[in-house]
């Protein structure tokens, strides 16, 4: 990856005419030329950068610090006065919270896309699925067991703790005391060598977008400067914590800690569970909205990958609900309606609109009326065609 970002990276030192901002020849002797350069929108064959891959072994954290790196390269600018300006800024998607072992997991996987990555408004999160489902229908259907490795139990345990407290979320049903015996007895299990409390694990968490490697390569020296993501002081001072960074480097190294992590646990919730992770998973999209993070959806890729059985329970209406709902919610999440793969969902964009279209027609109340008038469902879906121009990486010419 870093090999590939570097490449992309020094196209965008050099400005080069393929990458969006880049400098293009307006001012040349052939006016012909110049012109159809001008009017070329394929000119820039890229304008963001994207990861899709398999969530299970592959988090956020590996893909953290080429993100973070490309936010931040510098251009020439010596020849800013000879042309037009554009964007700087390359987009940035990331697919994430589609696979997942449990929708916890799914939510920690985006909160670590975010901070890891350094999202902010303008960058784009695909899929998102676990984000706007229902929790309740979800581990119902898994008479509310969940099986999944030890090391994710942990870190799922630990950072739902600590999202409890950050969203002052109200624990009526003693679930904080319940991921604190988790934390106890999977620490011990998998960490035996190392003593530590749950505020150094979860500082331990919080540097796993870094580079984890301590060695200096000076051929790498760039990206692993950045890579230690010093901008942000909560971490200046987390690696003043011993405990956290033999943690981190356990995680990383240890194989020992690996084949405990690898092993699979059990775990049974119960409804008071299940009603703070549906808090977390409001309060998690009112900060994404907040942020004006987008949200790409793919109802199809969707319905082939996670538990959705059809489309008029996707979430796209939990993310973005204006004109569908009398009393929506402040807080709406910017969306856009997407194929993912057209050549392995065999979908195109037009067919994914449609399907929704028809979803949202079909849906009925409880007395067999229907859940929303076609006026609203079009107006609905014009507002989110709208909103997917917004959050394109094109710019005014290119779109």
């Amino acid at each position: 990856m870093e090999k590939q970002a570097e490449a992309i990276a020094q196209l965008i030192r050099d400005n080069s005419m393929y990458v969006k901002g880049g400098f293009r020849p307006y001012f040349c002797n052939n006016k012909k030329f110049a012109e159809k350069i001008k009017k070329c929108s394929y000119i820039y064959p890229i304008v963001g950068i994207d990861a899709a891959s398999s969530e299970f072994g592959c988090r956020p954290e590996v893909f953290a610090p080429v993100f973070r790196r490309l936010r931040a390269v510098s251009r020439k600018n010596t020849l800013d006065s000879l042309y037009e300006k554009h964007d700087m800024q390359l987009g940035r998607t990331f697919h994430v919270g589609e696979d997942f072992y449990d929708i916890v997991d799914g939510l920690r996987a985006i909160d670590e896309c975010i901070f890891f990555l350094n999202f902010e408004s303008g960058d784009r999160i695909g899929h998102a699925v676990s984000l706007g489902i229902d929790a309740y229908s979800y581990y119902k259907t898994r008479n509310f067991n969940i099986v999944l490795p030890r090391q994710i139990l942990l870190d799922n345990a630990v950072w739902l703790l600590k999202k409890m407290e950050e969203y002052s979320i109200n624990d009526s049903y003693g679930t904080k005391y319940k991921l604190k015996e988790i934390f106890e007895t999977y620490f011990r299990t998998i960490y035996s060598k190392i003593d530590a409390s749950i505020e150094d694990y979860y500082a331990s968490w919080m540097l796993r977008g870094d580079e984890p490697s301590r060695t200096k390569d000076s051929l790498q020296s760039e990206w692993k400067i950045c890579a230690k993501n010093n901008f942000k002081p909560i971490l200046k001072q987390i690696r003043n914590n011993s405990k956290a960074m033999d943690l981190y480097q356990y995680y990383h190294y240890s194989k020992d800690v690996k084949d405990k992590g690898e092993e699979i646990a059990e775990y049974q919730l119960d409804d008071g569970d299940v009603l703070v992770i549906r808090e977390v998973q409001k309060k998690m999209r009112q900060k994404i909205a907040r942020e004006k993070i987008a949200i790409e959806t793919n109802p199809t890729s969707n319905l082939r990958i996670t538990d959705i059985d059809r489309y008029s329970k996707h979430p796209i209406t939990v993310f973005y609900n204006r004109g569908l709902k009398p009393n929506y919610d402040p807080d709406q999440i910017m969306v856009s309606i997407n194929t993912d793969d057209q050549g392995v969902f065999a979908t195109s964009l037009e067919k994914e609109y449609a399907l929704i279209a028809c979803a949202l027609e079909k849906k009925r109340n409880d007395d067999g009326s229907p859940t929303y008038s076609p006026k609203d469902i079009y107006k609905w879906l014009d507002d989110v065609r709208e909103s997917s121009l917004v959050s394109s990486f094109l710019d005014d010419e290119m779109s």
